[in-house]
């Protein structure tokens, strides 16, 4: 089982490392668990934090966009590991497209910081991933788990 839990706003969070030889990435990433969201994305200025070369990230990756509530954004597909820490047992870790915002993202929010707006979206864990495992999300015991299937159950 892996653990949430829920941040400012009772939003649902889970931790995970996130792993790309392509951009040469080993980092913990705090997610969003997304209900509305397709695919997993990172965000600015958490891409920042990271330290990921944004050079290796537009040499790589595959220009892709993607809407939302806020509109229409780039971002660029590369290899990588999602890996969890499980409460008991060993860890779990999924092969996916992750998507990294492109660095126009990070004009926008510095523009928008400049003015007073504290717009930073988090990284989100979208169904590509937690839709492989089942996931309770319990607010009033304040509660989240995410339960891997045994891996020989198919997708």
């Amino acid at each position: 089982m892996i653990s949430g839990f829920f941040g400012q706003y009772d939003r649902p969070f889970v931790e995970a490392t996130v792993i790309s030889e392509e951009i040469e990435l080993e980092a913990n990433v705090l997610f969003l668990i997304d209900t509305g969201a397709d695919v997993t994305c990172l965000h600015y200025p958490g891409i920042d934090d990271m330290g990921v070369d944004q050079r290796l990230v537009v040499e790589h990756g595959k220009e892709v966009h993607f809407g939302g509530i806020g509109g229409l954004a780039r971002y660029h597909a590369v290899d990588a590991t999602i890996k969890f820490e499980k409460s008991v047992g060993e860890a779990v870790a999924y092969e996916v497209k992750l998507n990294i915002a492109d660095e126009f993202q990070a004009e926008v929010l510095e523009k928008g910081k400049r003015r007073g707006m504290d717009n930073r979206p988090p990284s989100l864990l979208g169904r590509d991933v937690w839709g492989q495992m089942a996931l309770i999300v319990n607010l009033p015991e304040k509660e989240i788990r995410m339960i891997p299937r045994p891996r020989s159950e198919p997708r």
